[in-house]
């Protein structure tokens, strides 16, 4: 009686896509799209001035325009754009957190820095709360990027 005889790379094959598909689980694989995100934020948030429900944040009061933009040199504007000295808006960073990373501020610790300044992330509190603003989600352009984003990653982890 013939036989036949079949061989099969099916194993390795396998094994590959498991390999693969464990890249997905790596706490670091948002990390590239925190990292590209955080240019978008920084521009509507701090140059638009515009939450993310695409409202204006805000005005800022004629004395305020007066002295303390004035004084930084920061344009006569009244648009709330979140700047004054710059730091808030240096201080976005892609940060680790409990399951994978996210966006948030590299001197956000735990409230006020070691010299008693003000974190960003309390300033940012501070003024969504004052001005009715939504400062802490993504818009719906930033999601939607996010989500591309994360499509295209998602199929290079598994592909490769």
């Amino acid at each position: 009686m013939a036989s036949i005889k079949i061989s099969s790379n099916a194993t390795v094959v396998l094994n590959k896509i498991v390999t693969n598909l464990g890249k997905l689980k790596d706490p670091a694989f948002l990390r590239p799209v925190c990292i590209e995100l955080i240019p978008m934020i920084t521009e509507r948030i701090h140059e638009r001035g515009m939450d993310a429900d695409g409202r204006q944040i805000g005005t800022y009061s004629p004395a305020y325009l007066k002295y303390a933009r004035k004084k930084a040199k920061r344009g006569p504007s009244p648009t709330v754009i979140v700047s004054l000295t710059r730091k808030l808006e240096n201080s976005w960073a892609a940060v680790p957190t409990k399951n994978g990373y996210g966006i948030g501020f590299i001197d956000a610790g735990g409230g006020a820095g070691s010299n008693g300044a003000i974190s960003s992330k309390q300033k940012l509190l501070y003024v969504a709360a004052r001005k009715n603003a939504n400062l802490t989600s993504l818009s719906k352009d930033e999601t939607a990027f996010a989500i591309e984003r994360i499509n295209e990653l998602v199929h290079e982890a598994i592909s490769s």
